[in-house]
């Protein structure tokens, strides 16, 4: 992330009187994101872009250096030195680059489904399983949604082995297969073969 960015970031929240960590139990994050943002080495998504331009009263323009650049890059530059260069993009399209850059980073159908379940998974497995075995008396193989867990905040990748035994018990409670459903454990060195988010994502 751009090193101008970073110190922006650093710089409005000084000015609202936050530290890392107000802020990141305002955002819903971890101190250590926040942290990330401020030293450059990672970027907020486009929620926490938007959220971060409410909280601090600017516009994303603004947020983003689009507005006030000319101002942050000397204070910049005076905090690094005269011999240090600060990259930014001062082009009179810079503003359009960045929106386009955001528009770009805004969540797809999937990701906005994931952020919308991220804190309110386990809730709901527990109001499933209660669901189940009141209604119905499945508490168990019900107690098996409660794998599920450490899946959904994992991901799929790292996951995987829980889920295959997720599979497994669900076969073996709900239709006795325990004989031959251990199969499903058979597939986990294929998937981890076949399968890599990196890899996926170029």
């Amino acid at each position: 992330m751009n090193l101008l960015l970073a110190q922006r970031f650093a710089q409005l929240r000084k000015e609202a009187g936050f530290s890392q960590e107000e802020l990141a139990a305002k955002l819903g994050i971890s101190r250590q994101a926040v942290s990330k943002w401020e030293r450059g080495e990672s970027s907020p998504d486009t929620d926490n872009l938007i959220a971060l331009a409410k909280l601090y009263g600017v516009s994303l323009d603004a947020l983003l250096l689009s507005e006030n650049a000319p101002e942050v890059q000397e204070t910049a530059q005076k905090e690094n030195g005269p011999d240090e260069k600060i990259p930014f993009d001062s082009k009179p399209d810079a503003p359009a680059a960045q929106e386009e850059a955001v528009e770009k980073r805004k969540p797809n159908l999937r990701q906005r489904i994931y952020q919308f379940l991220y804190p309110v998974y386990v809730p709901l497995m527990v109001l499933l399983y209660l669901l189940l075995g009141i209604v119905f008396h499945w508490w168990h193989p019900a107690w098996i949604l409660f794998l599920t867990v450490p899946v959904f905040y994992m991901g799929i990748y790292r996951g995987y082995p829980i889920l295959a035994a997720c599979l497994y018990l669900a076969a073996g409670s709900c239709f006795s297969w325990w004989a031959w459903a251990w199969v499903v454990f058979l597939t986990i060195p294929i998937f981890y073969g076949l399968y890599h988010p990196r890899k996926n994502r170029q």
